[in-house]
């Protein structure tokens, strides 16, 4: 599966975040070729 987000802000002291957790169950989490780039 892949997800794209895109911020609805402009700042230069901007923050991503992810919450994860909670799951009763194991699982994993795979982040792949990850870029932050300017819109446009």
């Amino acid at each position: 599966m892949a997800l794209r987000f895109v911020a609805d802000a402009d700042t230069d002291a901007g923050e991503l975040g992810f919450g994860v957790g909670g799951q009763r169950t194991a699982y994993s989490l795979t982040l792949d070729d990850v870029s932050l780039r300017p819109a446009g």
